[in-house]
């Protein structure tokens, strides 16, 4: 099971031997790992101890606080003191930015080869930057370090309390990895989770800015990534993805006993959903704005058919889903978004 494997105590502590590093190094490839903070005081240095127990040792953290009211800047000052070499603080006066512009912000500080992404309340294991950074290595000898290229892992979905839930969230969200690097697919689902996700210096390049309207940072990077260029994943759960309340985008669960759940959320929440199921259209036409002029004639087709979803009746809008695959591996997540992606007049 994965939680044997994991460096993580009962207290959810990093051990003594897993904080000082214990492990080769896997090479001399050197990534910023960039971890977008916010009112993050309960868990924060736990990840950030996981951190440095990587067995790849050639990194640096850049962290920009987006204005926390608890004591999430007293623990990162804190940690910057005690290992100056590895922690850098951004600091600006651009304010609250929310997450997607955070890491937006972030990216533009990177200046690595490689960029690792990084939520504040997760914990690694040791070798998660070691077995992306291989796989990375090896889409470079595909494609070369000069083809936008993003690397993924799966995740073990654990509660606040590092108990483990499911030793993978894909499977406990029926999420097909295989799928990534499909533009049609990519388009209607992420099934990259960001806190897993290592990229290269071309890709950021083409990536940012992120816009306001992206629905997710990490479903933004993706996206420009398999239209562009390539995306592989690791299969093995390399971080514990945790869940709690504070959590701005969480693991939820579609099953066929979802459905009575499902279905009280869409009576009692109908137009919150139905924003919700909008957003990634919305992304779209802004992906489609973004690069028209980059895209292939079938790429901006396809782009411009599901940034058209919203604005079509019914029976279209379920045409265009399965006419050109914009479609996920849940049937039920396919049925309420056929439904609910239909703009109000």
């Amino acid at each position: 099971m994965a939680q044997r494997e994991s460096p993580v105590t009962e207290m959810g502590q990093i051990s003594g031997a897993a904080a000082r590093g214990v492990g080769r190094m896997s090479d001399d490839s050197r990534i910023d790992i960039v971890l977008a903070a916010y009112n993050g005081a309960a868990f924060i240095e736990a990840q950030i101890e996981s951190l440095l127990a990587q067995t790849h040792r050639d990194w640096r953290l850049l962290i920009r606080d987006d204005g926390s009211t608890d004591a999430t800047p007293a623990i990162i000052g804190a940690l910057q003191q005690r290992y100056p070499e590895k922690i850098s603080v951004i600091e600006d006066d651009r304010g609250n930015l929310g997450f997607v512009g955070n890491f937006s912000c972030l990216l533009e500080h990177a200046t690595a080869d490689y960029v690792a992404f990084c939520d504040q309340d997760d914990v690694w294991k040791p070798e998660k930057l070691a077995a992306s950074l291989a796989e990375m290595h090896a889409l470079e000898a595909r494609h070369g370090a000069g083809t936008p290229l993003l690397v993924f892992t799966d995740t073990a979905v654990v509660d606040r309390s590092l108990k483990l839930l499911s030793d993978s969230a894909w499977h406990y969200q029926y999420m097909d990895p295989k799928s990534c690097g499909r533009l049609n697919r990519a388009l209607i689902q992420n099934v990259v989770t960001g806190c897993t996700v290592l990229i290269n210096a071309a890709l950021k390049a083409r990536a940012i800015p992120i816009p306001a309207s992206a629905y997710a940072h990490d479903w933004w990077i993706a996206l420009v990534a398999s239209a562009f260029g390539a995306v592989s994943y690791v299969d093995k759960a390399m971080v514990y993805y945790r869940q709690h309340d504070e959590h701005a985008i969480g693991v939820r669960l579609f099953r066929l006993t979802s459905i009575p759940r499902l279905a009280r959320d869409f009576l009692a929440q109908f137009a919150a959903n139905r924003a919700q199921k909008l957003r990634r259209f919305a992304q779209g036409a802004a992906f489609l704005e973004r690069f028209a002029d980059l895209l292939t004639g079938e790429q901006r087709r396809l782009v411009g058919v599901f940034a058209a979803v919203p604005r079509a009746n019914l029976p279209m809008r379920a045409y265009y889903f399965y006419r050109y695959g914009f479609l996920t591996k849940s049937f039920t997540r396919n049925a309420l978004l056929i439904l609910l992606s239909r703009q109000a007049p």
